[in-house]
């Protein structure tokens, strides 16, 4: 019989005690903290210079560093969990049992979000940046009028879900190739030379390629179809996940370079957070799509990019390592209250950025310090994901409709 065929002739109850046996627990904390840390960065976004839907008049470089220093790692630990998280599905569903556990927890959240939590936000960002001033059901309806930034209609946070969904679809097959025959042998032979030494740092060169050659030709953002940078970028993330937890050598290679990783995460973190406002014209002009002419012309404008690509993603893989290393050394037995954390962490990464940017519209408008404004943002955000998260359990439709367990 096919390993398929075993699969799919065991129980839920089987299933279910295999799932719960390969569990590994560092990776539902670091998911619930990531989860966590998102209210943290999205306040921020609110009182820091770049763009956000809402900001505050008076913005601050203590929160442009945080912002900056979360952005570093944030987004490519989720996409790296994912994958990760992947290998253990696969343990214990088959590749058609995967794929539809995919579109029920991630297509049908995203159209739900985009239906019901994303409007608030154009909603409130209308009224302070396009000076809308009617009802929120009087803008709803606008809201399906063109495609953001031209118009209202966009995803916002509700992108990665998208992303996932295809990342996954596209890749199940390929990673249940990696169980058996030659690909198996591939898979043993990466985590043979990955393992080694120092070697687990080297895996960091094809995001550099990645980030230098597609970053300035694909400038779209969480658009999927004209941001192809981060496309692979995420998609490279998501297939080293499954690896990395695939081969036990690897976990031990990340380990055993923790420590070293951390050293060189904080001086790389710091020139680039450093190097970033001052190369912010070079990195403004590719992404403009620079001809081949100005490029010539402007030498100082390649090497001010191509810097700070290389400290970016190296600072970022270097975080990587340090936190499943970590996340592995203290978090890996700790499974006291996770598995109610966990249940919560998806409904509260749905609910979150609308939570914020409400509360966010009209704290800005008080006149308050600025550091208070982000407590009260933070600390009212919080609880009230909180509940939302609970009034989503109440029932099987909420539950169905935002992917709860």
């Amino acid at each position: 019989m096919t390993e398929s065929y075993l699969m799919e002739s065991q129980d839920p109850l089987q299933k279910q005690k295999k799932a719960d046996q390969s569990r590994k627990y560092e990776l539902d904390w670091l998911r619930v903290t990531a989860v966590l840390v998102l209210v943290f960065f999205h306040s921020s976004e609110i009182f820091s210079g770049g763009w956000f839907h809402i900001k505050n008049t008076e913005t601050s470089y203590f929160f442009n560093v945080l912002s900056g220093f979360i952005y570093l790692w944030h987004m490519p630990l989720f996409f790296l969990i994912s994958g990760a998280s992947t290998w253990f599905a696969l343990e214990f569903r088959t590749e058609r049992e995967y794929r539809k556990e995919r579109i029920v927890r991630l297509f049908i959240p995203l159209v739900f979000g985009i239906l019901l939590l994303i409007p608030p936000q154009s909603y409130f960002e209308n009224i302070q940046k396009a000076g809308f001033r009617g009802s929120f059901p009087e803008f709803y309806t606008h809201f399906f009028n063109g495609i953001y930034p031209s118009g209202n209609l966009h995803w916002g946070h509700l992108w990665f879900l998208f992303y996932l969904l295809v990342f996954s679809l596209v890749s199940v097959k390929l990673f249940v190739s990696f169980k058996v025959g030659q690909r198996q042998k591939f898979r043993k032979s990466f985590a043979n030379r990955f393992s080694r030494g120092h070697s687990i740092f080297k895996l960091v060169v094809p995001l550099i390629f990645i980030e230098v050659v597609f970053r300035w030709l694909f400038p779209g953002f969480q658009t999927f179809v004209t941001d192809w940078a981060n496309v692979f970028h995420y998609l490279y993330l998501f297939v080293l996940g499954y690896l990395l937890y695939s081969e036990k050598s690897l976990l031990d290679g990340i380990s055993a370079n923790m420590k070293l990783a951390l050293i060189v995460a904080i001086p790389l973190s710091i020139s680039y957070l450093v190097v970033a406002p001052l190369s912010q014209t070079a990195f403004d002009g590719f992404m403009a799509n620079p001809t081949s002419s100005y490029l010539l012309s402007h030498p100082e404008t390649v090497l001010y990019y191509i810097l700070l690509m290389v400290l970016k993603v190296t600072a970022e893989w270097c975080w990587l390592i340090v936190l499943l290393g970590y996340g592995r050394k203290l978090l890996s037995y700790q499974k006291r209250g996770i598995r109610v954390l966990s249940r919560f962490a998806f409904p509260f990464y749905i609910f979150h950025q609308t939570v914020v940017i409400t509360i966010g519209f009209h704290v800005v408008q008080l006149s308050l310090h600025i550091g208070l404004k982000y407590l009260i943002v933070v600390l009212g955000a919080i609880p009230i994901i909180y509940i939302c998260c609970l009034l989503t359990k109440t029932n099987r439709i909420t539950r169905f409709m935002f992917g709860m367990k």
